[in-house]
């Protein structure tokens, strides 16, 4: 391969800057060649499509159930706790108005605000996505009823959610990563809140 790359510059070089593009030219041909001779991938058959789009409803109603139960905020409790028995204990003993304890507490609320915010947004997001989940879900099961043993004349129909589909999938992908970004600056704040606290107990 070094020898024909070697070979074909030396050929390049002895056409002075004419061959140049000639060379380009056939770089980009050979190209557009080998991406015309990449295997296509094979539309479905309708029973095919029909199976698909039953199992990303199924899939993508998981997902959805699973996100919901996430913005509950229980992953935050067991840190939430430690810091508020700190607190708590710090406050016996130098009062409820020690500047420390008033600080920590203003911040822990604060984590806690930012969270539920950041979290109705997801939500908001989930309500949506799960409405039109649920059309998908019962115009697939008109069409399944419907188009019984002829799915071929369902195809169009099923072409259309499949793509519906594929779009709800890119939505939900964008409020797991929006839910990732809040649980994860939450927890960073709780975690250096806790620090804080188990310092001053």
């Amino acid at each position: 391969m070094i020898i024909l790359m070697k070979s074909t510059c030396l050929s390049v070089c002895r056409q002075g800057w004419l061959g140049v593009p000639l060379f380009l030219l056939g770089v980009v041909s050979l190209a557009f060649s080998q991406l015309g001779q990449e295997p296509q991938q094979e539309a479905m058959s309708a029973e095919e499509l029909s199976r698909f789009v039953s199992g990303e409803i199924k899939r993508l109603k998981v997902r959805v159930n699973g996100l919901q139960k996430e913005q509950s905020g229980a992953f935050l409790a067991e840190r939430k706790q430690a810091i508020g028995a700190n607190l708590s204990r710090v406050s016996l003993a130098r009062g409820n108005s020690d500047p420390s304890v008033v600080r920590l507490q203003a911040n822990l609320e604060a984590v806690d605000e930012a969270w539920k915010s950041r979290s109705s947004e997801t939500v908001r997001g989930l309500s949506s996505v799960e409405g039109r989940l649920l059309e998908s879900n019962k115009i697939y099961n008109d069409l399944d009823e419907n188009f019984a043993g002829r799915m071929d004349e369902a195809k169009p129909a099923l072409e259309v959610l499949q793509e519906n589909l594929s779009r709800t999938t890119n939505e939900l992908d964008a409020l797991v990563q929006l839910s990732q970004n809040a649980q994860s600056d939450a927890l960073s704040g709780l975690n250096t809140l806790l620090s804080e606290s188990n310092e001053l107990v």
